[in-house]
């Protein structure tokens, strides 16, 4: 990742801040991982939802091209990746633990 995100830096500066918010627990957005829920048929679904939550859909697992495929099933076993703050993280690991 790290040799990744050097070569991203010389075509965007940007990308280097974001890779460092990201892995850093100094600033308010991480990523987290959150299960899928039974409502969520796609990922469509699951990121519109999140969204109006306050987290971002980014991966299922490794793969991050899900704004691609919003329109596809989301697997039973799938490893959701989202962007948010520890506020939203809380509520969103609230909503399933009372299920």
């Amino acid at each position: 990742m790290i040799s990744h995100a050097a070569v991203r830096s010389l075509f965007s500066h940007g990308v280097t801040h974001l890779y460092s918010e990201l892995m850093s627990t100094q600033y308010e957005e991480s990523v987290y991982e959150i299960p899928k829920k039974d409502e969520w048929l796609t990922y469509r679904d699951a990121f519109m939802d999140l969204l109006n939550k306050g987290a971002t859909l980014v991966a299922n697992q490794g793969n991050l091209n899900i704004n691609r495929k919003l329109d596809e099933r989301i697997p039973e076993n799938a490893q959701l990746l989202v962007i948010c703050d520890k506020k939203t993280i809380a509520l969103l690991n609230n909503e399933v633990s009372y299920k």
